[in-house]
């Protein structure tokens, strides 16, 4: 009877350690399954990741034209006493250039040129708003993505003025621009009045509104000593005519820069 219930306890016993066995190997195999799927989980998802697009959203200006370069364009041009010539060449391999021709009544002109192949006169030299009894200096251009002229200048120490072309409203025969038609804005002053303001700059933004800045002594909110920098943006609304008003807001752009921003 001892020698039963002996047996019998060692029977028990087997069988525990072996369920316990079965249990801990199902567990084992529990875990290597949930790592492995773990792991392989990213490359069996069929759905594709979506990222933001790596190309820009508008083609603008890409780059200045050297001087040796916008020299040589000049030539094709007829030109008196040019100064201070900015080139810029779209992405349609042509080069929007402006530049100031110096005399006794100085004035902003502007030029388009295809460098495609063999340099071709799209647009000849065109005067761009009014001439000046007064120097004018510091021609800047950009071209936005509808591949429109944004050009601003400096009337010496008085005034910061700017204007909008589009060229592809000439025909573009190699002649003279047909100026009325181009100006989207003929010439509108930025700056003026109190102070002394030179050095303007312009760029365009992923909108195709443009940001002036020029260096100002004019503090307008009265905190500051010195020389300013302002900043001034101007967008244009996609349904412009060459008669639409303009709309003019005032606001601080930072504690120490004072701004505009202008609906064309």
């Amino acid at each position: 009877m001892v020698r039963e219930a002996d047996e019998q306890r060692n029977d028990e016993q087997t069988w525990k350690l072996t369920n316990g066995n079965r249990r801990n190997y199902r567990l084992s195999l529990t875990l290597v399954f949930l790592m492995i799927t773990s792991i392989a989980a990213p490359s069996l998802s069929s759905v594709s990741p979506t990222l933001e697009p790596t190309s820009e959203r508008y083609f603008t200006a890409n780059g200045t034209v050297d001087d040796t370069s916008t020299t040589t364009l000049l030539s094709n041009l007829n030109t008196s006493n040019p100064i201070e010539v900015i080139g810029v060449m779209d992405d349609l391999q042509r080069v929007h250039l402006v530049w100031i021709e110096n005399g006794t009544m100085p004035q902003v002109h502007y030029a388009l040129i295809a460098t495609s192949g063999i340099d071709t006169v799209l647009i000849a030299s065109t005067p761009v708003g009014q001439n000046s009894t007064s120097a004018l200096s510091s021609p800047s251009l950009v071209i936005d993505s509808e591949y429109k002229a944004h050009i601003v200048w400096a009337i010496t120490d008085t005034h910061i003025l700017y204007a909008l072309l589009n060229p592809a409203l000439d025909n573009q025969d190699g002649s003279p621009g047909d100026i009325t038609n181009m100006s989207l804005v003929s010439t509108h002053i930025i700056a003026d009045g109190t102070g002394v303001r030179n050095d303007p700059d312009i760029a365009i933004d992923s909108f195709d509104a443009a940001h002036v800045v020029w260096v100002d002594t004019y503090d307008a909110q009265g905190t500051f000593f010195g020389g300013m920098l302002p900043v001034a943006m101007l967008s244009r609304l996609k349904s412009i005519t060459p008669s639409s008003p303009l709309q003019l807001a005032t606001k601080a752009i930072l504690r120490f820069r004072w701004g505009r921003i202008i609906r064309l």
